[in-house]
């Protein structure tokens, strides 16, 4: 997966080769990279967290991100869950605080 990052967060999702899971847990499943190439995240844990929390994967200090903002799963597909009430965008279209949307090669997601 692959996650583009905007002044509030998006990033690119990109699936690493064989994508899904594996019998390697610590195999690189996908990655997040921001638009501008500034912020990436190896996926290689079997969740990880978006947002201001220093406890997240990845910590993002826009105020308009949550202290839990996302979490993406390895899974075949990928998914991420919005865990925003300010929101999570899947190319485009809004998640919606609670639910999951499967990720794909160069899926755009905004936070």
């Amino acid at each position: 997966l692959a996650a583009t990052q905007e002044d509030a967060g998006g990033l690119a999702a990109t699936q690493e080769e064989g994508g899904g899971e594996t019998d390697d847990e610590s195999a690189s499943w996908g990655k997040l990279l921001s638009a501008d190439g500034s912020v990436s995240l190896d996926c290689e844990e079997a969740e990880h967290s978006v947002g201001r929390a220093p406890t997240c994967s990845l910590v993002l200090a826009s105020q308009r991100v949550s202290a839990l903002h996302a979490r993406l799963r390895r899974g075949t597909p990928p998914t991420v869950e919005d865990c925003s009430t300010n929101g999570v965008w899947h190319n485009g279209a809004r998640i919606g605080k609670g639910n999951l949307v499967g990720l794909h090669d160069k899926d755009t997601l905004a936070f």
